[in-house]
């Protein structure tokens, strides 16, 4: 045999060594990864049960709160059912007194236009009349200013001379006095007569036609007043239709709430029953995630024994480059690991079970590649020991190979009950998927439950508003109803 041969041959030797130790530390990296992967599971499958039991817990609340809440409800809408029926009947009454009073009202202004019409023929002859005697009165003042101005121009007029005698002289007296007026003075005391008689004429009639307008008047204001109240009687009408058209849709609208009231009900009972499925899916989620953590635990210990393993596997294969190195001071140039990358190392995904089984079946893959490397490993030692069958060969295979082989077999069979209970771990995971999707569908059910509830609800609650909002209108319209019918009684007094 060949120094330089075996040199080689030891050297590939380490090399296979290196590469091992490569192999059994990515076979427990992936196991650890596995494991991590696992306690990240198991986090948040308690989370999500826990936030289940949170929204059982919830949703419990929200049962009671709303099954209190509809009850009261319930009585509420039978009592305000109650009231739109009295409201109703008041309406009804109610119309019936503005129609009789909008009836008297009638008569009332057909007297008071009757009353007009006559003060109106009656002012007219009164302001006719008038018309004359202010005619009449300003011919007579026409007459009277002719007749004085006929008087001033007569008294304007050369005086009259009257011979009286002679004086001592012999000379003619005269004596001077003024015009004859009597004629024109006559006539203006006649003309000043005729103005006087056509001024008391004037008055007279200036004081029929005040009192013929204080008439129409009076009369005029009562048809006034009596349209208003006929005005307002009228509204009252109208008012009191609409006040009735109002109390019909709040019983319409009370009789709706009160079936809708019904329905909401006859849902919560079937929310009843949703939550108690509900709390059965809980408890089997319970006991699925107390399984998980004693399979946990157990995934736990055993990694520690592949871990514990692969460390007694590292002491004895270096053990061995240390012999081999004693060898061959050649295969000091080689003793830099291998670089293997890690390609199951990814970011860690959600809670998702199918990802999970991927995991493992990587690692079951990985342990088989490490596997099948350990038999060539041993393999290619057995050759190597058929041609190196000398003191020193065999007591590198009594010293390291052996242990060596034994550490590597009691990983391989450590990894394999860390697969298996693993494979525990990950049907766990798919049945508390199975449970949490339930609990998704119970979760549905009681949303689509609680959803119709939330219609039937608001539909209930919509027509109580609009019943209890039409019958306060009702009642605000009656007081207003009143007032008109009061203010009706307020303008005129009836004929």
């Amino acid at each position: 045999m060949q120094p330089r041969w075996l040199v080689s041959q030891l050297e590939e030797l380490d090399y296979q060594t290196d590469y091992q130790l490569e192999l059994v530390g990515s076979l427990l990296q992936q196991a650890q990864a596995l494991n991590r992967l696992s306690l990240d599971y198991i986090g948040f499958a308690k989370s999500d049960v826990f936030a289940i039991h949170e929204l059982y817990d919830s949703l419990e609340q929200a049962y009671q709160a709303a099954s209190q809440q509809a009850q009261m409800r319930h009585r509420r809408v039978e009592e305000q059912s109650d009231n739109a029926s009295s409201v109703a009947k008041h309406s009804s009454q109610s119309l019936d007194d503005a129609h009789a009073l909008k009836q008297t009202w009638q008569q009332q202004t057909e007297m008071a236009e009757s009353w007009l019409s006559q003060a109106q023929t009656h002012l007219s002859a009164c302001i006719e009349a008038t018309r004359q005697a202010r005619v009449d009165s300003d011919r007579a003042d026409s007459e009277l200013s002719r007749a004085e101005t006929q008087l001033r121009i007569a008294r304007a007029g050369p005086r009259r001379e009257v011979y009286v005698g002679k004086d001592s002289q012999g000379r003619a007296i005269y004596e001077y006095y003024p015009p004859d007026t009597s004629y024109e003075e006559g006539r203006v005391a006649a003309a000043q007569s005729q103005v006087n008689a056509c001024r008391a004429a004037l008055n007279r009639a200036v004081s029929a036609q005040q009192a013929a307008v204080a008439e129409r008047d009076r009369a005029d204001a009562q048809l006034h007043g009596a349209r208003q109240a006929l005005a307002d009687a009228s509204t009252s009408v109208d008012m009191a239709e609409q006040a009735l058209e109002l109390a019909h849709d709040g019983q319409r609208q009370a009789s709706s709430s009160l079936s809708y009231s019904q329905h909401c009900l006859q849902v919560l009972e079937e929310v009843k029953t949703g939550l108690q499925q509900f709390k059965q899916t809980c408890q089997q989620q319970s006991d699925v995630l107390a399984q998980l953590d004693n399979q946990a635990n157990q995934a736990l210990l055993q990694l520690r024994d592949v871990a514990n393993s692969q460390e007694a596997i590292q002491g004895e294969a270096f053990s061995l480059k240390y012999t081999l190195q004693d060898k061959a001071a050649l295969l000091l140039a080689f003793d830099q690991p291998l670089g293997v990358v890690n390609r199951y190392r990814v970011p860690m995904p959600s809670f998702e079970p199918s990802y999970f089984r991927t995991s493992l079946s990587h690692l079951a893959e990985e342990r088989e590649n490490t596997f099948y490397s350990k038999s060539n490993y041993e393999e290619h030692w057995e050759v190597l020991r058929s041609h190196w069958n000398d003191a020193a060969g065999r007591q590198v295979d009594s010293r390291n190979m052996v242990p060596l082989a034994d550490s590597y077999a009691l990983l391989l069979r450590h990894s394999q009950q860390f697969i298996d209970t693993t494979e525990l771990c990950a049907q766990a995971f798919e049945r508390l998927s199975q449970l949490l999707v339930e609990a998704a569908h119970h979760q549905e059910q009681h949303n689509r439950l609680f959803g119709e509830l939330s219609e039937q609800s608001e539909e209930r609650d919509r027509s109580l508003r609009t019943s209890e909002s039409l019958c306060k209108q009702v009642e605000e319209q009656q007081q207003l109803i009143a007032q008109k019918k009061q203010a009706a009684g307020t303008y005129v007094a009836k004929i």
